[in-house]
């Protein structure tokens, strides 16, 4: 049979350096993409700037010497232009215009496209800083402005004065401080997705190093933990979490090989009993198959009940487990159990009781609060010698009904009662101090998911040589129906003393 392939597309995934590394990047971009856009608009603004102070420079120096009686605007323009093309200056336009639009005088390379209504409003270049258009004539870009001429020596009139300077010089310098920008922002974008890889690869460094520690671990080893030495500040909780999560597997595995050596040794003394008396019959055609059949009877319902507190141990664990309940007497419930035990406690020579002064209502299920019961008064003739006093206790509190299981027998130390409720736990140390038969010690774990499933708790005291006593405390106020994972269900095992 040939390995399944996946139905679906699988995502594709990245690294966290690559993420990192394109975060990196992209941020460096908009920073280098900002700061490059900031620099070239600084320095239009400021070529702009530059341009406007030439040409209101120019416009006042020709308006001073229309001051002069003996200049004509002719002469003062041909003299201005002469000048300025001796020193080499920038080309600039010049021509003056009457009060009507009419152009009055106009330097020679003044081109005609460039018509009157194409010049801004006309402003006085002494009251305030000149700001002057961008126009376009002939195929040629313009920096233009129209001053205020404080002269009337043109036909002693008033006129003003449209100034225009050609841009060619200003747009081949931002041409070159744009080549110059995408030659330094291409190459800086590429350095910084370099340093920004090298940058990601050291910051998830540690995360690597976690993963290699956490991949070594495995069950042969749970026993080791993940060091935090060289591990930065951020990853010690997840390093001490997990090391946590560790000690908790560990708990876990030893209480399964626990369970699972309890289990094989429990199960099997019946299965060699059956198979011991099923052989003896066979070999010993006139045996007392009656007896041979009683025999394996018991030994079955052994195994019956260790498999059905299995079961039920799996449904009460399982997130959802659910109870129908109803209200019933407690004392009742008592009564019919330790009525129940009376014979076996009499044939081990073991007094037992039942003091219920009252009536005590709770809503609980009758079935399961019976088998809790059975068990812990089991225990308590399994471990009470003859002459021994088992008492059942049944009252109300202000914390919700209580039922009290309370022996006189052997006992067992304090330092094991943390973990006498785990699956599969006896205490071998003291032995039973009857013949009564214990199974296979999950009976109190039953105890305890019982509780668990009626939002109830079950507290332990004991002490060697002076007996236990098994308080099981029911809810004030039980739900009709008991959730085994409800939020906030107080399932607990104390010892007091």
């Amino acid at each position: 049979m040939s390995k399944a392939e996946p139905t679906g597309k699988q995502p594709a995934t990245t690294t966290l350096a690559w993420r990192l590394t394109a975060l990196y990047v992209a941020l460096a971009s908009l920073v280098l993409l900002a700061a490059v856009t900031t620099l070239y608009v600084e320095l239009i603004q400021d070529l702009d700037r530059e341009d406007d102070a030439l040409m209101r420079e120019h416009a006042l120096v020709l308006d001073a010497l229309l001051l002069q009686p003996q200049k004509d605007a002719a002469s003062a323009l041909l003299e201005l232009e002469r000048e300025r093309e001796v020193l080499g200056a920038r080309r600039m336009l010049v021509r003056i215009v009457d009060d009507r639009g009419a152009v009055m005088v106009a330097t020679s390379r003044f081109p005609k496209s460039l018509s009157v209504d194409a010049f801004p409003r006309a402003m006085d270049a002494r009251a305030a800083p000149l700001r002057g258009v961008d126009v376009e004539a002939e195929g040629v870009r313009y920096r233009a402005a129209t001053i205020l001429l404080e002269s009337t020596a043109v036909g002693g009139q008033e006129a003003t004065l449209q100034v225009a300077i050609d841009r060619a010089t200003f747009h081949l310098l931002l041409g070159r401080y744009r080549n110059l920008l995408l030659g330094v922002a291409i190459p800086g974008v590429l350095l910084s997705g370099l340093i920004g890889f090298v940058v990601a690869r050291r910051a998830t460094a540690p995360l690597r190093l976690l993963a290699e520690r956490i991949g070594a671990v495995h069950a042969d080893n749970l026993d080791d933990r993940v060091p935090t030495d060289g591990m930065i500040a951020e990853l010690r909780p997840v390093v001490a979490s997990f090391n946590e999560l560790l000690e908790r597997l560990r708990n876990s595995f030893d209480k399964l090989r626990n369970f699972s050596s309890h289990l094989a040794h429990e199960l099997r003394t019946p299965i060699h009993t059956l198979c011991a008396e099923i052989d003896t019959s066979l070999q010993d055609p006139a045996s007392d198959r009656h007896e041979v059949l009683q025999s394996v009877r018991t030994e079955a319902e052994q195994i019956a009940k260790i498999v059905e507190g299995l079961l039920f141990l799996a449904y009460a664990d399982r997130p959802g487990a659910r109870i129908a309940t109803r209200e019933c007497d407690l004392r009742e419930l008592a009564q019919v159990v330790t009525d129940f035990y009376e014979p076996i406690a009499a044939e081990n020579g073991v007094e037992l009781t039942c003091d219920a002064p009252g009536e005590v209502v709770s809503k609980v299920d009758p079935t399961m609060v019976q088998r809790a019961l059975g068990n812990l008064l089991a225990n308590a003739l399994a471990f009470t010698p003859r002459s021994g006093r088992v008492q059942v206790r049944v009252f109300s509190s202000p914390d919700g009904p209580m039922v009290e299981v309370e022996d006189d027998g052997v006992g067992i130390a304090p330092d094991r009662l943390q973990s006498i409720v785990d699956a599969a736990y006896r205490a071998d140390s003291a032995g039973p101090a009857s013949g009564y038969r214990t199974g296979l010690g999950i009976g109190l774990r039953i105890v305890e998911s019982i509780l668990r499933l009626h939002h109830g708790t079950l507290r332990l005291w004991s002490e060697p040589g002076k007996g236990c006593r098994a308080t099981l405390q029911f809810a004030a106020n039980a739900p009709s129906e008991a959730s085994a994972h409800g939020a906030g269900v107080p399932t607990e095992t104390k010892h007091d003393g």
